[in-house]
Protein backbone atom coordinates (compact mmCIF):
# COMPACT_ATOMS: atom_id res chain seq x y z
CA UNK A 1 0.00 0.00 0.00
CA UNK A 2 2.62 2.28 0.67
CA UNK A 3 4.50 1.57 -2.27
CA UNK A 4 1.24 1.96 -4.06
CA UNK A 5 0.75 5.81 -2.43
CA UNK A 6 4.75 6.71 -3.28
CA UNK A 7 3.91 5.90 -6.85
CA UNK A 8 0.39 7.76 -7.23
CA UNK A 9 2.46 10.74 -5.55
CA UNK A 10 4.96 10.80 -8.44
CA UNK A 11 2.54 10.91 -10.85
CA UNK A 12 1.44 14.42 -9.65
CA UNK A 13 2.79 17.73 -10.71
CA UNK A 14 4.24 18.72 -7.43
CA UNK A 15 6.49 21.79 -7.00
CA UNK A 16 8.32 21.50 -4.08
CA UNK A 17 9.31 24.32 -1.43
CA UNK A 18 12.67 25.93 -1.05
CA UNK A 19 15.82 23.69 -0.24
CA UNK A 20 18.16 25.63 2.15
CA UNK A 21 21.38 26.09 0.73
CA UNK A 22 24.80 25.87 2.32
CA UNK A 23 27.65 28.17 1.97
CA UNK A 24 31.19 26.99 2.61
CA UNK A 25 31.19 28.48 5.74
CA UNK A 26 28.54 26.13 6.92
CA UNK A 27 25.79 28.74 6.76
CA UNK A 28 22.50 28.72 5.03
CA UNK A 29 21.78 31.86 2.58
CA UNK A 30 20.23 34.09 0.07
CA UNK A 31 21.42 32.92 -3.41
CA UNK A 32 21.55 35.50 -6.33
CA UNK A 33 22.86 34.50 -9.73
CA UNK A 34 24.42 31.30 -8.15
CA UNK A 35 26.25 33.91 -5.40
CA UNK A 36 26.16 33.51 -2.27
CA UNK A 37 27.64 35.04 0.60
CA UNK A 38 30.74 33.00 2.07
CA UNK A 39 31.74 31.84 -1.23
CA UNK A 40 35.17 32.02 -2.54
CA UNK A 41 36.57 34.13 -5.18
CA UNK A 42 37.17 30.91 -7.17
CA UNK A 43 33.35 29.73 -6.94
CA UNK A 44 32.56 32.89 -7.41
CA UNK A 45 33.62 33.72 -10.26
CA UNK A 46 32.31 30.18 -11.56
CA UNK A 47 29.22 31.05 -10.53
CA UNK A 48 28.89 34.63 -11.98
CA UNK A 49 30.29 32.47 -15.17
CA UNK A 50 27.25 29.58 -15.11
CA UNK A 51 24.98 33.34 -14.78
CA UNK A 52 25.48 34.98 -17.07
CA UNK A 53 28.13 33.34 -19.45
CA UNK A 54 30.55 35.96 -19.15
CA UNK A 55 33.80 36.18 -17.16
CA UNK A 56 34.11 38.93 -14.23
CA UNK A 57 37.46 41.17 -13.36
CA UNK A 58 38.33 40.78 -9.58
CA UNK A 59 40.85 43.30 -8.03
CA UNK A 60 42.62 41.39 -5.17
CA UNK A 61 43.81 45.12 -3.63
CA UNK A 62 40.19 45.99 -3.40
CA UNK A 63 38.77 43.07 -2.70
CA UNK A 64 36.06 43.83 -5.68
CA UNK A 65 34.97 41.46 -8.38
CA UNK A 66 32.54 43.28 -11.36
CA UNK A 67 31.48 42.62 -14.32
CA UNK A 68 29.68 44.99 -16.82
CA UNK A 69 27.27 43.69 -19.64
CA UNK A 70 25.95 45.26 -22.87
CA UNK A 71 27.67 48.47 -22.22
CA UNK A 72 27.36 49.04 -18.50
CA UNK A 73 29.92 51.66 -17.65
CA UNK A 74 32.52 51.27 -15.02
CA UNK A 75 31.41 53.61 -13.11
CA UNK A 76 27.71 53.47 -13.52
CA UNK A 77 25.46 53.84 -10.05
CA UNK A 78 21.68 53.13 -9.86
CA UNK A 79 21.23 55.82 -7.38
CA UNK A 80 22.64 58.76 -9.05
CA UNK A 81 20.28 61.33 -10.33
CA UNK A 82 21.90 61.66 -13.67
CA UNK A 83 22.06 58.37 -14.70
CA UNK A 84 20.76 57.55 -17.38
CA UNK A 85 20.56 53.56 -17.94
CA UNK A 86 19.94 52.02 -21.35
CA UNK A 87 17.96 48.68 -21.78
CA UNK A 88 19.90 45.47 -21.20
CA UNK A 89 22.73 46.30 -18.90
CA UNK A 90 24.24 44.19 -16.45
CA UNK A 91 26.25 46.09 -13.77
CA UNK A 92 26.95 43.29 -10.78
CA UNK A 93 29.54 44.00 -8.28
CA UNK A 94 30.56 41.72 -5.59
CA UNK A 95 32.95 42.28 -2.46
CA UNK A 96 34.93 39.83 -0.20
CA UNK A 97 36.42 40.27 3.23
CA UNK A 98 39.62 41.05 4.59
CA UNK A 99 41.11 37.74 5.44
CA UNK A 100 43.50 35.36 3.92
CA UNK A 101 41.04 33.33 1.97
CA UNK A 102 38.32 36.14 0.91
CA UNK A 103 34.90 35.28 1.05
CA UNK A 104 31.83 36.58 -0.23
CA UNK A 105 30.19 39.20 2.23
CA UNK A 106 27.99 41.49 -0.19
CA UNK A 107 26.82 42.13 -3.75
CA UNK A 108 25.30 44.15 -5.73
CA UNK A 109 23.15 43.50 -9.01
CA UNK A 110 21.99 46.23 -11.31
CA UNK A 111 19.71 45.11 -14.32
CA UNK A 112 17.98 47.57 -16.73
CA UNK A 113 14.88 45.52 -18.44
CA UNK A 114 13.03 46.92 -21.58
CA UNK A 115 9.45 45.87 -22.12
CA UNK A 116 8.53 44.71 -19.17
CA UNK A 117 5.90 45.12 -16.70
CA UNK A 118 6.34 46.21 -13.35
CA UNK A 119 4.33 44.31 -11.85
CA UNK A 120 5.35 40.95 -13.28
CA UNK A 121 8.98 42.09 -12.62
CA UNK A 122 7.75 42.26 -9.12
CA UNK A 123 6.28 38.93 -9.33
CA UNK A 124 9.04 37.40 -10.67
CA UNK A 125 10.96 38.65 -7.40
CA UNK A 126 8.23 37.08 -5.33
CA UNK A 127 8.44 34.08 -7.05
CA UNK A 128 12.08 33.43 -6.97
CA UNK A 129 12.87 34.67 -3.15
CA UNK A 130 9.16 33.85 -1.98
CA UNK A 131 7.36 36.62 -0.13
CA UNK A 132 8.98 39.99 1.27
CA UNK A 133 9.13 40.54 5.06
CA UNK A 134 8.68 44.28 4.02
CA UNK A 135 7.42 45.70 0.74
CA UNK A 136 6.68 49.48 0.43
CA UNK A 137 5.55 51.00 -2.68
CA UNK A 138 6.15 54.63 -4.16
CA UNK A 139 3.75 56.68 -6.45
CA UNK A 140 4.87 59.74 -8.45
CA UNK A 141 2.59 61.38 -10.54
CA UNK A 142 4.58 64.45 -11.17
CA UNK A 143 4.85 64.23 -15.20
CA UNK A 144 8.10 65.77 -15.26
CA UNK A 145 10.05 63.27 -13.26
CA UNK A 146 11.01 60.08 -15.38
CA UNK A 147 9.87 57.86 -12.97
CA UNK A 148 6.25 57.04 -11.70
CA UNK A 149 6.45 54.27 -9.64
CA UNK A 150 9.16 52.38 -7.52
CA UNK A 151 9.16 49.04 -5.20
CA UNK A 152 10.95 48.15 -2.60
CA UNK A 153 11.05 44.64 -1.29
CA UNK A 154 13.03 42.95 1.64
CA UNK A 155 13.65 39.74 2.76
CA UNK A 156 15.60 38.41 6.26
CA UNK A 157 16.93 40.06 9.28
CA UNK A 158 18.94 43.23 9.15
CA UNK A 159 22.56 43.37 9.42
CA UNK A 160 24.53 43.63 12.48
CA UNK A 161 26.04 47.66 11.21
CA UNK A 162 24.19 50.85 11.73
CA UNK A 163 23.03 50.98 7.63
CA UNK A 164 19.43 49.18 8.33
CA UNK A 165 19.81 46.88 5.42
CA UNK A 166 18.31 43.52 5.36
CA UNK A 167 20.15 40.05 4.72
CA UNK A 168 18.11 40.83 0.49
CA UNK A 169 17.22 43.82 -0.67
CA UNK A 170 14.91 44.42 -4.21
CA UNK A 171 14.45 48.07 -5.95
CA UNK A 172 12.53 48.50 -9.04
CA UNK A 173 11.76 51.30 -10.77
CA UNK A 174 10.01 52.24 -13.70
CA UNK A 175 12.41 54.84 -15.80
CA UNK A 176 11.42 55.83 -19.08
CA UNK A 177 9.72 52.90 -20.08
CA UNK A 178 12.10 50.75 -18.59
CA UNK A 179 12.35 49.18 -15.34
CA UNK A 180 15.28 49.32 -13.58
CA UNK A 181 15.84 46.42 -11.07
CA UNK A 182 18.56 46.51 -8.26
CA UNK A 183 19.49 43.11 -5.72
CA UNK A 184 21.46 43.78 -2.58
CA UNK A 185 22.64 40.88 -0.74
CA UNK A 186 23.94 41.38 2.20
CA UNK A 187 24.79 38.62 4.38
CA UNK A 188 24.04 34.94 4.91
CA UNK A 189 20.23 34.67 5.83
CA UNK A 190 16.96 31.42 5.62
CA UNK A 191 17.18 30.04 2.35
CA UNK A 192 15.04 31.38 -0.29
CA UNK A 193 16.29 29.17 -3.70
CA UNK A 194 13.44 29.27 -4.85
CA UNK A 195 13.64 29.12 -9.23
CA UNK A 196 15.38 26.22 -10.97
CA UNK A 197 16.61 28.52 -13.67
CA UNK A 198 18.36 31.75 -13.34
CA UNK A 199 17.08 33.31 -16.53
CA UNK A 200 12.64 34.30 -16.12
CA UNK A 201 10.52 35.15 -18.46
CA UNK A 202 11.31 39.03 -17.38
CA UNK A 203 14.75 38.73 -18.85
CA UNK A 204 16.09 39.25 -15.14
CA UNK A 205 19.11 37.24 -13.60
CA UNK A 206 17.83 35.80 -10.13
Amino acid sequence: MANRSIREARKLDYRPGPVPVDTSSGQQGYTVANLKTGMSVRESENAIRKAFGAAPHYDPELRLMTLHLNGCPDDYSWNRPDSNPVSGWKCLKVWFSDQRVPELERLELVQVIDGTDMNVAESSLDTHFGQPDDRQVEINDNRWQRSGKMVRMSWGEHTDDDSGHRELEANLTRLDGRIVTVIELNEAGLAADWAAKNELMTGLVL
